[in-house]
């Protein structure tokens, strides 16, 4: 296999094709910067949401204790013996 000789000059791009390649490359740095910042918000979204389900679980299981197995109105706060309670 014959080696291919390659020329050590050095050769530059014209100045409008480095403002050109430093604007794509900085465009996509930009978006995965974004990317970054989206997604560490998403993880603390994530976190509040677990600890709001947490939070609303314990407060389901303090009105159960206080009130027996009822179904309560989310919007009117009104209690209702359930099916199971009925009987």
């Amino acid at each position: 296999m014959k080696a291919v000789k390659t020329s050590k000059k050095s050769t530059n791009l014209t100045d409008e094709e480095l403002k050109e390649l430093q604007t794509h490359v900085g465009t996509l740095n930009n978006i995965i910067s974004q990317v970054g910042e989206i997604e560490v918000r998403k993880h603390y979204a994530i976190m509040a949401h677990k600890d709001g389900e947490g939070r609303l679980r314990a407060f389901r299981d303090d009105l159960k204790s206080k009130y027996g197995d009822v179904s309560i109105n989310t919007m009117t706060g009104e209690i209702t013996k359930s099916e199971d309670a009925k009987n």
